[in-house]
């Protein structure tokens, strides 16, 4: 039987990833040397189109990008993996989204994200993008790398039409109940989860809300899936990690995929951890995304 080929569309942040790869995390005031540099095409939107497209979605990414030359890195990754460029407006009088990537030898990384367009995707701008893209997809995947109203408008405009929003909630912020409300699947990690839960945010207040399901990261210990009648433990696959970054965007992306795919919770929650953990064998974040033939040939496959 042929699968189903999902159609996701994607509002959210794109960046330019200065990385800077060090034996060990300077603490406040030290100053260390850094033995390798990589300028990576990234931002938490951009990395779920790509990992998304390159594990076999349609895939449309809606955001904003600067007039500068970060632009044409971001836009080039985009189509080079098959992503639908077309709603990605320019903004004249900013610069593109930047991140600067500290990535420590054990791979552990801060990182330090300087919006620049990204904090320009105003509601207004949902008038210059085709929003049938979202009505008509499969699946909303939505971050907080954007203004939160936007977010929100993408979120309702999506549950309107029937489409499942999927949203990965970072960087944390207060987030409204209207927003929630729009909600299906929540991909928080662990803290994100936690600041939700001192929030007033309970797994039963968000299963009030309408959210179906939320799959609570935990890096190398796997997956937390809460349903309202129980919670599984997903393990995460054994893998000897170099580099972590983007290895989220990989889950939720790859996440999506299968389940829009028709792939079952906990099976789609098993193929995105495996997805995610090749992800952390190689370095960068959309360079480090696998192809869906690449899992294949390790003998990973959608269920």
């Amino acid at each position: 039987m042929t699968r189903k080929i999902p159609k996701i569309t994607v509002v959210g942040s794109l960046n330019a990833d200065l990385t800077a790869y060090v034996e060990t995390l300077p603490h406040p005031g030290q100053t260390i040397l850094s033995h390798d540099f990589k300028l990576y095409p990234g931002g938490k939107g951009a990395n779920q189109a790509v990992a998304a497209s390159r594990l076999g979605a349609m895939v449309t990414m809606v955001g904003c990008l600067g007039s500068d030359s970060y632009s044409n890195l971001l836009k080039d990754s985009l189509a080079n993996a098959g992503v639908s460029t077309s709603d990605i407006i320019t903004i004249q009088d900013a610069p593109t989204g930047m991140a600067f990537i500290l990535v420590e030898d054990s791979s552990e990384n801060e990182i330090i994200v300087i919006p620049g367009a990204n904090a320009k995707f105003t509601p207004d701008l949902f008038e210059q993008i085709d929003i049938e893209k979202i009505k008509q997809a499969d699946a909303l995947l939505l971050q907080l790398e954007i203004p939160l109203e936007s977010a929100e408008k993408a979120a309702k405009i999506a549950h309107d039409a029937g489409v499942p929003v999927i949203l990965n909630p970072a960087p944390m912020c207060d987030l409204p109940v209207e927003f929630l409300q729009h909600v299906d699947i929540l991909v928080p990690n662990q803290t994100e989860l936690e600041k939700l839960h001192d929030k007033g945010f309970t797994l039963e207040k968000l299963y009030e809300l309408g959210i179906q399901f939320v799959l609570e990261t935990r890096g190398a210990q796997g997956v937390l899936v809460h349903k309202k009648d129980s919670t599984h433990h997903v393990e995460a696959a054994k893998v000897k990690a170099i580099d972590t970054v983007g290895a989220g965007d990989t889950f939720v992306a790859a996440f999506a995929v299968a389940h829009s795919s028709g792939v079952g919770l906990l099976e789609a929650v098993r193929f995105a951890n495996q997805a995610a953990a090749y992800s952390t064998t190689r370095k960068g974040a959309q360079s480090s995304f696998p192809k869906i033939e690449e899992l294949e040939a390790i003998g990973v496959k959608l269920p």
